[in-house]
């Protein structure tokens, strides 16, 4: 993971939970993920952004 934000040191559990490392998250991400596969099965092959800061699953391919 790499961040252009610096600042404050969290506890782990407190700065999994501020950049959006929740299991429903996660979840919400991965379901996204394989439904895209599914969809676009050579798309296994391609890299994904799980990174994005908004609250919806969102997989991008680069």
């Amino acid at each position: 993971m790499s961040t252009a934000r610096f600042g404050h040191s969290l506890p782990g559990p407190v700065a999994y939970q501020y950049f959006g490392f929740t299991v429903d998250k996660i979840c919400e991400k991965m379901v996204g993920y394989i439904e895209t596969v599914r969809q676009q099965p050579e798309a296994i092959h391609e890299f994904y952004e799980f990174t994005e800061s908004d609250d919806k699953a969102s997989v991008r391919i680069h």
